[in-house]
């Protein structure tokens, strides 16, 4: 939004936003930028991934915007790995857009799936829309997959060369 620079008050005397008392220039011009909000957030992106070395307690989630931390609670993440369902212990704000997802440490390996949503709203209230298709909060298509694999054995030799 820009206003100005030729808005004068009663008195005559124009807009002197950058107060070096000659109104009316360029630079008095009241400029801001206002964001309308009409999206719905997504999940863009989970850490860490790929095989992880033993125990692992948290992956963290980065949305496209911040979130009502009191719409994402331990409810809204499934996460389960080789044993079964394992229960979230904590969620809470990293910085900005990114939240970290707590749980008990994990050190059997083999793949831990989870999914988070979709009952999770943006400061304005709006649920996640993973699928951006517009409808959001839909239960399958607007929650978010991602997976994680441990590796509590590392590495080991399984040849070795004589000379």
């Amino acid at each position: 939004v820009r206003i100005g620079p030729a808005i004068a008050d009663i008195g005559g005397n124009l807009l002197n936003q950058d107060q070096d008392l000659v109104g009316g220039e360029l630079e008095d011009r009241f400029v801001k930028t206002i964001r309308v909000e009409n999206v719905s957030p997504v999940i863009r992106d989970h850490a860490p991934k790929g095989v992880l070395p033993a125990p692992v307690n948290s992956f963290d989630l980065t949305f496209s915007e911040p979130i009502q931390l009191n719409t994402f609670t331990p409810d809204d993440v499934r996460l389960s790995g080789p044993s079964g369902a394992i229960p979230i212990t904590d969620i809470a704000l990293v910085s900005g857009s990114t939240y970290r997802i707590s749980f008990a440490p994990q050190a059997a390996s083999g793949k831990y799936a989870f999914v988070a949503g979709p009952n999770i709203a943006d400061r304005g209230g709006k649920l996640l829309d993973q699928d951006q298709d517009g409808i959001a909060g839909e239960p399958t298509e607007d929650a978010y997959s991602g997976s994680l694999t441990i590796d509590s054995a590392g590495p080991r030799v399984i040849s070795k060369r004589s000379e």
